[in-house]
């Protein structure tokens, strides 16, 4: 790999594993310099629940659930 590529990939979360590939006082300065993005977030809206909740009830035609002999217990 190339100085660049390995670059790129210093600070990948799948990389973590690996012994010694990034000193634990580096890590805490590249989490320190990321941004705040919390200004971001979108809170959720009534509207995205309104559909779930209107149709809670089960349709008539829904079959009630089965349970196996591996231990499932009805009404859990």
């Amino acid at each position: 790999m190339d100085k660049e590529s390995i670059a790129a990939l210093k600070f990948d979360v799948r990389m973590a594993r690996r012994r010694e590939w990034v000193d634990p006082e580096e890590l805490e300065q590249e989490l320190a310099s990321l941004p705040d993005c919390a200004d971001k977030i979108q809170e959720p809206t009534d509207d995205s629940a309104a559909p779930a909740a209107a149709d809670s009830s089960p349709s008539p035609d829904s079959a009630p659930p089965t349970y196996g002999s591996e231990g499932g217990t009805p009404g859990a």
